[in-house]
């Protein structure tokens, strides 16, 4: 049985006619849900601007102060609708779900054309990580003007331990010469504190190989604590001999006990000088090697005659070649070991470098990332 061609024509038209009459019905309850939601709320896009809400909050940041360690902080924010409609707060939005919550005070999320009202800001201090907080509230508003207001609020939360000074910076270093430097960890708990780490945040990243620094730490005896029963820990770090020239800056990881966070961040910066540069072609930090015939130049210059060499490790990545361009200047070439495995390998060389006579060292972290051999 054939069906005829004019049947499923009209079978077609049909179907798109049942089609454009559900899309238009459905865009119709859309339209009339939308205008049901606004009503009252934001003034018909046909008047005038200034018959809209104004959203308007006292300040540009809201400060918490200095709160408890071990409860929760309350505190309210005032909103004021300088307009001439209902401003409704649609939402209420924090950066950090775990340290901090905002509410509206009673439920109440439309303020009415000149008045105001409050927002409960609360700060947990057991989400937020060491002694102070910095987050963002977002309120959603239906001000044409403001649908968004972001408000930082900042809190101090009471320190369970100081340290003196926060940070260190040793200055400026002359290469060669020891450069100690120390700090203390204070509790301020009357319970028992202990420190059980410290470490450098590089040992997570590629200048590990070559660290800036040498980090330990020890419980200061009891008789120098300032307040009986309170701990005190004694913190030393030490330039690495062989450090990198230039400034630099560690970011150190100082564990301890405490449940409410049990690791602080802190950082050691400082410059390092020598009566010599030297630099890596691409001003890298550090020799990258991605090819097995990849070569990388380096260039030293020392302020008068000098001499340099790779110091001898069985486990060194590269060979260096070295030629001497002037009493005070030396070009160095590198390329990886012919020996080296395909894949990742990560190491450090460092240069041997004479002159006036003191010796000095320059650790470069190395890495060598050899292809697969193709078959």
């Amino acid at each position: 049985m054939k069906i005829k061609l004019s049947y499923i024509v009209i079978a077609v038209l049909i179907a798109l006619v049942v089609f454009v009459l559900l899309v238009a019905n459905q865009q119709s309850i859309s339209i009339r849900q939308d205008a049901a939601l606004d009503k009252g709320l934001s003034p018909p896009v046909t008047e005038p601007m200034e018959d809209a809400p104004r959203v308007r909050v006292d300040e540009d940041g809201f400060n918490m102060g200095v709160i408890p360690r071990d409860r929760e902080t309350t505190k309210t924010l005032r909103i004021h609708n300088d307009g001439k409609s209902p401003l409704e707060i649609k939402s209420l939005l924090t950066s950090c779900a775990l340290c901090m919550k905002a509410v509206m005070a009673n439920g109440k999320k439309i303020i009415a054309p000149g008045a105001s009202a409050e927002v409960e800001i609360t700060v947990f201090p057991s989400g937020v990580y060491g002694f102070y907080s910095k987050k963002t509230l977002s309120i959603g508003t239906n001000d044409p003007r403001r649908p968004k207001v972001n408000l930082d609020v900042e809190a101090w939360v009471d320190p369970e331990y100081v340290l003196e000074p926060e940070n260190l910076d040793f200055g400026t270093i002359r290469k060669g010469e020891e450069a100690v430097a120390t700090m203390r960890l204070r509790s301020l708990l009357d319970t028992p504190l202990e420190m059980t780490a410290l470490m450098l945040s590089a040992e997570k990243e590629k200048n590990f190989f070559c660290p800036h620094l040498e980090l330990s730490y020890e419980k200061a005896p009891e008789e120098e604590w300032i307040t009986a029963g309170r701990e005190e820990y004694i913190i030393t770090a030490r330039i690495s001999p062989a450090a990198m020239l230039g400034p630099f800056q560690e970011y150190c990881f100082l564990n301890t006990d405490l449940e409410r966070f049990e690791t602080h961040l802190f950082n050691i910066s400082g410059n390092i000088e020598a009566p010599y540069t030297f630099t890596l072609s691409k001003d890298s930090r550090g020799i990258q090697i991605t090819a097995r015939d990849q070569k990388v130049e380096g260039h030293l210059r020392c302020l008068h005659e000098c001499t340099v060499s790779l110091e001898e490790d069985e486990k060194a990545l590269v060979d260096m070649a070295f030629e001497q361009v002037d009493p005070g200047e030396w070009k160095i070439s590198v390329v990886a070991r012919d020996d080296l495995d395909a894949g990742l390998n990560h190491g450090s060389a460092t240069l041997v470098i004479e002159t006036e006579g003191q010796v000095y060292r320059e650790c470069l972290p190395v890495f060598c990332l050899i292809p697969q051999a193709v078959r």
